[in-house]
């Protein structure tokens, strides 16, 4: 996972991260998470731009599920014009769609109107995790740019610690079914087998 505590700033970095967490260790994949400020995020962006063969999962960390910001304005901006548009998956909280598209998300459909609307930025899916939506439901909507919007679990429960732990093993499992499938759309074509005469 690609994310910083502190800034990082500039494209020699972002290479050197990207670098750390892609080529030189072998990963296929690269997830991010705090990127902090605009310069970091643009930086970041042109290194994933030059790469291009990247699979790139975008966890926003615009804001925490309380709603606290933690990027300002033209981090935002920067997030959604330079890095979402080459995610192969967002993973964007309640409070994070909410930031990211302008809506106020209190329900399941709100919620699926937001990724369907989030999934105009160019990435290929959305993932809205609703572990803390009110009351005892408990529901993540998946949008994918096939155009499936689904909502993948309903569950009551009474105890929130139960409720965020389910919450974040569901996540983990989709997570993986995703990055499967996306692995598998991202392997380059078989050869084709030549005929026997």
């Amino acid at each position: 996972m690609l994310g910083l505590a502190e800034p990082v700033v500039g494209h020699l970095e972002a290479e050197l991260l990207l670098a750390r967490h892609g080529d030189d260790v072998g990963a296929d994949a690269v997830k991010t998470g705090n990127l902090y400020n605009a310069e970091t995020i643009n930086a970041v962006a042109a290194e994933v731009e030059a790469r291009g063969d990247l699979i790139l999962v975008v966890d926003p960390l615009v804001a925490t599920r309380e709603g606290v910001r933690l990027l300002d304005v033209e981090a935002i901006a920067a997030l959604k014009r330079r890095l979402i548009c080459h995610a192969d998956l967002i993973t964007p909280n309640r409070a994070e769609a909410e930031a990211l598209s302008g809506m106020s998300i209190g329900d399941t459909d709100a919620m699926k109107h937001a990724a369907e609307t989030l999934l105009t930025l160019g990435c290929g899916a959305v993932l809205v995790t609703g572990g803390d939506m009110p009351g005892d439901e408990l529901c993540d909507v998946l949008a994918t740019e096939d155009g499936d919007t689904i909502a993948t679990a309903l569950v009551s429960l009474k105890d929130s610690t139960e409720k965020i732990a389910l919450n974040m093993e569901m996540q983990n499992k989709i997570l993986v079914k995703i990055l499967s499938a996306i692995t598998k759309l991202a392997a380059p074509a078989p050869a084709p087998v030549p005929e026997v005469a």
